[in-house]
């Protein structure tokens, strides 16, 4: 298989097209990755993550109701085209060696691959006429924000479809029970005089204390981790998700593995390359991973 991210064009330009390819191996696969894909008015357009998400449509939905639209963190919309090539390569790889395929070209299109994932509120236009509406910054669809700090850190907050006399009674909100408060956009609108109680009430346990006693109600709370958080993870070190690597000084450091089972322990050492580790074997065109 050969993956390519140039832009639409260079293959053919360098004489590595798919038919050049195929004289080398007509079993070959050609995965293309490219912002709009090999063809279309828009194929050479430049763009980078922001314009991707946003032309992706995601980034209508994003962000506060009273400002601009906001980019998602990282480079989402890149990973989104690289898992669909990754996908597309292998499930070609495997219709060749199942003998119902003789070579394949793949065109990854970075913004269709990311557009997927806008088909559910596609479908809520289509089936109900309305469109994803940004929430206030001040307090949420529930009359309250999702997000608070507890105890020990951020808590995501929702208790979708709950009577809001039970969710306040849970919370310790006793002074906030009442039909003058049932209305979350009464809530919203007098947030100034609940929102010290609320902050309190939440910060008064930890977040998995919270997710726990959550679960029983069936409310959906979910702590949010930072990275240490994360390295002292119960869960993920009941799996074995942390490997031990080698650093180029001698020490160890924990390093996540991969996220799936079934492979057996690489032959290799869990270690980054020493600089220049493997220049002849690269600049030499042999195989260097075993």
């Amino acid at each position: 298989a050969v993956i390519e991210n140039f832009r639409p064009g260079a293959m053919q330009r360098l004489r590595l097209s798919l038919r050049t390819l195929r004289r080398a191996n007509r079993n070959i696969v050609l995965t293309s990755i490219n912002n709009f894909g090999q063809t279309g008015p828009r194929r050479d357009w430049l763009a980078g993550e922001l314009e991707l998400q946003a032309m992706g449509g995601i980034v209508h939905g994003t962000g506060w109701a009273d400002a601009a639209p906001m980019k998602l963190g990282g480079r989402v919309a890149e990973h989104v085209g690289g898992l669909n090539a990754a996908i597309a390569t292998l499930a070609s790889i495997h219709g060749i060696a199942a003998g119902v395929e003789r070579s394949v070209q793949n065109d990854i299109s970075i913004q269709e691959a990311f557009a997927a994932h806008w088909a559910r509120h596609i479908s809520q236009w289509v089936y109900s006429g309305t469109g994803t509406r940004r929430q206030q910054s001040a307090s949420g669809a529930q009359g309250f924000p999702p997000t608070m700090m507890a105890a020990d850190g951020y808590l995501y907050i929702l208790a979708l479809r709950a009577e809001w006399e039970s969710f306040a009674y849970f919370l310790g909100l006793n002074d906030f029970i009442g039909s003058e408060w049932s209305d979350p956009a009464v809530r919203r609108e007098r947030w100034p005089e609940i929102e010290p109680h609320f902050r309190a009430a939440i910060a008064s346990r930890g977040r998995y204390e919270w997710f726990a006693a959550a679960a029983e109600h069936g409310y959906t709370f979910a702590p949010s981790d930072d990275a240490l958080s994360v390295l002292e993870s119960p869960q993920l070190a009941a799996r074995g998700f942390f490997e031990n690597a080698e650093l180029d000084d001698g020490r160890v450091a924990a390093c996540p593995g991969l996220p799936f089972t079934g492979f057996d322990t690489p032959e290799t050492p869990n270690r980054a390359p020493r600089l220049g580790e493997h220049n002849d074997a690269v600049l030499s065109g042999q195989p260097w991973l075993r």
